[in-house]
């Protein structure tokens, strides 16, 4: 699943994968950005490297004083 957004400028920025009942299910990302397009790939594991189950997910953007939040669905 690639999860694709830009950032106007350098900011810090933390992209997180959490599953309905709203438990974290992988931190992808946590670290400053240079501003522009920028492509994640969530690889549908886990952060022990387990592979989450078809369904539905959430990702939760933050890049500074802002924050998204978007559905995703797994299949497999």
């Amino acid at each position: 699943t690639n999860i694709s957004f830009a950032v106007p400028d350098r900011v810090e920025a933390q992209l997180s994968v959490y599953n309905v009942q709203g438990k974290l299910v992988k931190r992808l990302l946590n670290e400053p950005l240079a501003g522009g397009f920028k492509q994640i790939t969530w690889d549908g594991r886990d952060s022990k490297g387990n592979k989450a189950g078809s369904g539905v997910y959430f990702y939760r953007l933050k890049a500074g004083n802002k924050t998204l939040i978007r559905k995703a669905i797994l299949l497999k």
